[in-house]
């Protein structure tokens, strides 16, 4: 049976919200359908290769509890438990050899899962095992610190275990554990607040330099002081930063202190002003990149930080950040994490771009990650890079819906699904009935078998101005964007509220004269047509090119009309239509789209409408526009007729 959810226990910070376990909030609509794909691929693969043991890719095991929890399939548990039931295994016939592995840099991955696994199930033989390696790592770190920098770097992620397993077994080692991390591990809150990286990371020393430079370092290193340059190459890269924001969470929750809590916003915030791209993401192949929409993304940065943000969810008292941090969360997992997995869950991108004109194989100037990684690489769900993608749409299902503070459920996103809770221990379930976020109504039915009384909060996204909620009795509540709407009453089976958050196409001002397109929480591009290759990766696998048949060097007007264009069919997106001129001045820069031109000049005999697409629908896109204005197309025409 799954674990009810689990409050802070003092001396932790009291939390306004809690996670339900695993499985209570099951994807449906749209949502189901996209990960029953993902399904697909998982049988496929776990049944080609039936003797491999999925307990040795700890990885691939935290992703298959999450799309087996949350789908319910049931050849897809089978598979988990009989996964976890080997790790187990494994665990207790290896005795105190734990010790030796229990602080490596990637040793936090399976009790995580484990930790997760008890929640999700109850199963007494995984909060065990996640209690003996966090024995372990408190042995180990009494008698030195970690040899590895880059566990110095992921403490958060062993303070995460620590504190869940404190909150679930009152532990007071447990606490001691999470502290002595904080303490010797690298200083997040301290960074952030400093945050020195402004630059893009190129412009402050080449990453193959800094590698050879950390690696010298790292052979003479001394417990746990980071030296600079080593520092430096972990603090910078995308994924380690977005573990970094992780543990600033965390580590809020039992210091208490003002700086600590402050330290997750902060941190988001200068990420974003220096290095942010359209969608609330930040730039990184695999080091800091800048504002650049033509730089990469790495896929295990996306993923990071939307881990960073769910835990924040519950880490964070104030409701203000909550309510931020959950549209930006939904950014994440509507736009850049379908756009890395193809619509067949067969391939997968390590890095996106924002303004992609091409896909292929290339050396790119002072980049990190391997040539091929703008590839869509045929990959199974067992991959360390696609076990992470395919992981973290379910990871977001599980974090919909929260349990509040005063017995309530908490909607933190209005994707389609279905959530069972029990109050004073009667069964509860809500049919959360909705194309969202391509549909501006979200109809929230409640069954039960008796009348309860129970308060929902529901979440009014940022964007949603004119957003109201209508009440089983015909009663509007007007809602205000960014923040909760409290409905308390007694519910009975067959009740409806029905929340309407007004969708209307805008401009967004990503940077100065750099423009996005987005209806709600959905990324607009405009898509190019691509031509696609079929070539070998590195590694020899199966991979797919592709490269721009099309026009793309498009501007788009600052001060003109968006048209929503509404769907042919119900529960496919709008479209929207805008008006854009050709810039050709706009170049192309190590076989990539160079940055958006500032006051770009533009063709008048080119200005037309042109029609831009979900920017998950699309392989090649341009979503980030140099912007011109009409006053300037007049200017042009009168000369022209001149």
């Amino acid at each position: 049976m799954p674990v009810q959810s689990s409050w802070n226990r003092s001396p932790l910070r009291a939390n306004r919200f809690t996670p339900l376990p695993i499985g209570a909030v099951r994807a449906s609509g749209w949502l189901g359908d996209k990960l029953s794909a993902q399904n697909e691929r998982w049988l496929e693969t776990l049944e080609q290769n039936s003797a491999r043991d999925e307990s040795s890719l700890p990885r691939a095991m935290e992703a298959l509890l999450y799309v087996s929890r949350v789908t319910g399939d049931a050849s897809l548990l089978r598979h988990t438990d009989r996964a976890f039931a080997r790790l187990f295994d494994l665990d207790e016939a290896g005795g105190g050899n734990r010790s030796i592995v229990s602080i490596a840099p990637e040793s936090y991955v399976a009790p995580r899962a484990a930790l997760h696994y008890f929640e999700a199930t109850g199963d007494a033989r995984a909060i065990q095992y996640a209690l003996r390696h966090c024995a372990d790592q408190l042995g180990a770190l009494v008698k030195s610190a970690p040899g590895d920098p880059e566990s110095l770097a992921v403490w958060g992620e062993f303070a995460y275990i620590a504190l869940n397993a404190y909150n679930h077994t009152g532990r007071a080692q447990l606490l001691k554990l999470a502290q002595k991390w904080s303490r010797i591990g690298l200083d997040w809150t301290g960074w952030y607040h400093r945050f020195p990286q402004i630059q893009p990371m190129n412009r402050s020393i080449p990453s193959e330099q800094l590698a050879r430079i950390a690696r010298e370092e790292r052979a003479q290193m001394i417990g746990a002081v980071l030296p600079f340059h080593t520092h430096l190459s972990l603090a910078a890269r995308g994924d380690m930063a977005a573990m970094g924001l992780r543990a600033c969470a965390v580590k809020s929750m039992f210091t208490g202190g003002l700086k600590d809590e402050q330290a997750f916003s902060i941190g988001f915030e200068k990420l974003i002003k220096n290095h942010g791209v359209a969608a609330d993401m930040f730039t990184c192949d695999e080091y800091l990149e800048g504002r650049d929409p033509s730089k990469g993304i790495s896929s295990a940065a996306v993923c990071e930080t939307m881990r960073a943000l769910i835990t924040a969810l519950w880490a964070t008292d104030d409701v203000g950040w909550i309510a931020r941090y959950a549209d930006i969360l939904e950014r994440l997992a509507f736009n850049l994490i379908p756009a890395a997995i193809s619509p067949d869950a067969r391939s997968v991108q390590e890095a996106q771009r924002v303004n992609q004109i091409e896909c292929s194989a290339v050396a790119r100037a002072h980049y990190s990650l391997s040539d091929d990684a703008g590839l869509y690489i045929r990959r199974p769900p067992t991959d360390p890079v696609a076990s992470r993608l395919f992981g973290a749409l379910p990871e977001y299902v599980v974090s919909l819906w929260m349990r509040a503070e005063d017995a309530g459920l908490a909607m933190m996103g209005a994707a389609p699904c279905v959530v069972r809770h029990r109050v004073d221990g009667r069964l509860i379930r809500l049919d959360v009935e909705t194309a969202y976020p391509y549909e501006e109504t979200v109809r929230i039915r409640i069954s039960c078998k008796d009348p309860v009384k129970l308060p929902i909060y529901l979440r009014i996204p940022a964007w949603a101005n004119g957003a109201f909620a209508t009440l089983p009795d015909g009663q509007t509540l007007e809602c205000s964007p960014g923040t909760f709407v409290r409905v308390e009453r007694v519910f009975r089976s067959g009740d409806c509220i029905r929340l309407t958050l007004p969708m209307r196409p805008e401009l967004v001002e990503v940077s100065p004269a750099n423009l996005s397109v987005a209806i709600g929480p959905t990324l607009y591009a405009l898509p190019i047509e691509a031509r696609e290759t079929a070539v070998s990766a590195a590694a020899g696998e199966e991979a797919f090119a592709y490269s721009a048949c099309s026009e793309w060097k498009v501007a788009l007007a600052a001060d003109a009309e968006l048209e929503k264009v509404p769907a042919l069919r119900t529960g496919e997106p709008p479209l929207v239509r805008c008006s854009t001129a050709q810039a050709p001045g706009w170049g192309v820069k190590h076989k990539a789209a160079a940055a958006p031109p500032r006051d770009p000049e533009i063709l008048a005999d080119s200005i037309c409408e042109r029609t831009l697409t979900p920017y998950a629908q699309t392989r090649l896109r341009i979503a980030q526009f140099p912007a011109w204005s009409a006053q300037t197309a007049c200017e042009l025409a009168r000369n022209a007729a001149l």
